[in-house]
């Protein structure tokens, strides 16, 4: 008669490749601060071109205001008020992920066949930063900033 199952070693060795799986699975499916920072980047800075483009041929002023965990739009009406400019999804108000922290220098206003003031903005998380850089004409540049050297000063 013949013993049936398997050896202990084969048992073992089943755990372990389903042990490296599981890792990898877990792994990848954890966010990755640094991709989400830069989609965040990405997003403001398409936005940023599509309202100025929406300025130009609305004919509204609308501008883009923020605290540092988000962002939203708005246009100003006749009599010189501020409205949320939430007609769509689009332009609707946006809050960063937790732990993600907008710096820049102020509000933008889009006037309409304007050019406006250049503006550098940076998006960071933790040791990640993301650079995105407004042109007087509306365009937006995204640049991934470089993390200090850790032993910089210990040279």
């Amino acid at each position: 008669m013949t013993a049936r199952g398997f050896t202990l070693l084969e048992v073992m060795v089943v755990l372990v490749i389903v042990a490296i799986m599981a890792s990898l699975v877990v792994h990848s499916l954890r966010p990755d601060p640094g991709r989400t920072l830069q989609a965040e980047a990405w997003r403001m800075a398409r936005l940023a071109e599509r309202v100025k483009r929406e300025a130009n041929l609305s004919g509204e002023v609308l501008a883009m205001r923020w605290q540092p965990d988000g962002y939203r739009f708005v246009q100003r009406a006749d009599d010189g008020t501020w409205t949320d400019l939430d007609t769509d999804d689009v332009f609707a108000p946006r809050q960063f992920p937790d732990g993600i922290r907008l710096s820049g220098n102020g509000d933008v206003l889009f006037i309409p066949d304007e050019d406006i003031k250049p503006q550098r903005w940076i998006l960071s998380y933790e040791d990640a930063a993301v650079e995105i850089d407004l042109s007087a004409v509306g365009y937006a540049e995204v640049k991934r900033l470089q993390a200090p050297a850790a032993t910089e000063g210990a040279r």
